[in-house]
């Protein structure tokens, strides 16, 4: 039956269901008549990539807070965890149980109407806040005093005289190459950039008085700086999952073109930077502490920059791969090293608060949020709830036609 097709294909990659499935039903009976008692619930963490293992973890009990759930939850991770610190984060605040006991619940669970109730860790919208619940909750997921003080000894290490640091992460090809050698990733290819043209401004907030950090995992090249007040971590010999995790706390500003990590220094409430976001209507607009430009969307056909509208209207706003801008004849234009400069130089603004009025941000806001509901077979209006985050004045200002 197709109904149950992707169930026979978990079951014949894991036969050890064949036996605890049954076992399941029999205790899923029992919790069906405890509900009116004690909630259970059973959930998966996404324990793969660190975007959704951060995000939808620390949403899923955002929202838990937020609707007043009062349950028991049980977790496990269905894959080894791709940072082993953040999976010690996560058990630190929820009961994570191996997979070969949980498993077979969630997959009932999952499955049955009437047991969807039973059902922990999903967020409504994904990684997305909709209920803004970014700015209204502090973080869930913490970390601890003494591992503070152990990342703290660290960073007296690399910045002696305490600067505030900026973390820079910007997606190149290289990392998913690595996890996963027999795929192919050229869908992402126009989520790429290359880290050359952010020499500028990180020198631009070096001489502002941040040290600045350049993220990774892996790289596909250097970022050529030498300076005391700079550091590029992917080439750093003492790299860690710990590290990869402290920085993200402890960075004041993350500068980011959109790739997992940034969610790291999301959830711990940091100023976000994005440039050049892209889908156009995946824009993470849910926090005041979002900031960000507009990508550039030049129509070969028409032989023009599209407007907010026109990128609504012909559907750009929700495409994800590269094949759907190329067949529709759709360039993306990446931001120049100077404009990368002017649009961190404007949101350092906006976050000190120097006299920063901005009226192309508002009618921005309101034209984005009329297209969202306009084309709401785009789907895009799903994954955003008020729209707090702020736009670059700069860039709305040189490009005005965005507006049109």
């Amino acid at each position: 039956m197709k109904f149950f097709k992707k169930e026979r294909k978990i079951i014949y990659n894991e036969p050890f269901l064949l036996i605890s499935l049954p076992i399941a039903f029999f205790i899923l009976i029992i919790t069906f008549i405890l509900r009116p008692f004690l909630l259970i619930r059973f959930g998966l963490i996404h324990s793969d990539r660190i975007g959704h293992f951060a995000t939808n973890t620390e949403l899923a009990l955002c929202e838990k807070k937020f609707f007043k759930i009062k349950s028991l939850d049980l977790f496990y991770f269905p894959t080894e965890p791709c940072n082993k610190f953040f999976a010690k984060i996560v058990k630190q605040k929820v009961l994570v149980l191996p997979k070969i006991i949980l498993r077979p619940f969630c997959l009932i669970v999952r499955k049955i109407k009437y047991l969807k109730i039973h059902i922990a860790g999903q967020p409504m919208s994904g990684d997305y806040d909709v209920n803004n619940l970014i700015d209204k909750y502090r973080n869930q997921l913490n970390i601890t005093k003494t591992d503070i003080s152990q990342g703290n000894k660290f960073m007296n290490k690399i910045n002696p005289k305490n600067k505030p640091v900026v973390t820079l992460i910007i997606r190149d090809s290289k990392y998913l190459k690595n996890l996963v050698k027999n795929n192919s990733f050229n869908y992402h290819s126009h989520r790429n950039d290359n880290i050359n043209k952010y020499k500028r401004v990180v020198s631009f907030l070096i001489q502002k008085g941040y040290f600045v950090i350049r993220m990774g995992n892996v790289a596909k090249d250097r970022l050529k700086i030498k300076n005391n007040n700079f550091l590029d971590y992917p080439f750093y010999k003492e790299k860690s999952d710990f590290l990869d995790i402290f920085i993200g706390f402890k960075c004041e500003i993350c500068i980011t073109n959109g790739t997992g990590y940034d969610a790291i220094p999301t959830i711990f409430r940091r100023k976000m930077i994005n440039i050049d976001p892209i889908p156009i209507g995946y824009i993470s607009t849910y926090s005041k502490r979002h900031f960000s430009n507009v990508t550039k969307h030049y129509s070969i056909k028409l032989n023009k920059y599209l407007s907010l509208s026109e990128i609504f209207k012909f559907s750009l706003d929700n495409k994800f791969e590269a094949k759907e801008f190329n067949e529709e004849k759709i360039k993306l234009v990446k931001s120049s090293s100077t404009e990368i400069e002017k649009i961190v130089d404007d949101a350092l603004n906006y976050f000190n608060n120097i006299k920063y009025r901005n009226k192309f941000s508002k009618k921005f806001k309101k034209k984005y949020k009329e297209n969202l509901l306009r084309y709401k077979k785009n789907n895009s209006f799903r994954y955003h709830g008020k729209l707090k985050s702020e736009f670059s004045k700069y860039w709305l200002k040189k490009y005005k036609y965005l507006l049109n």
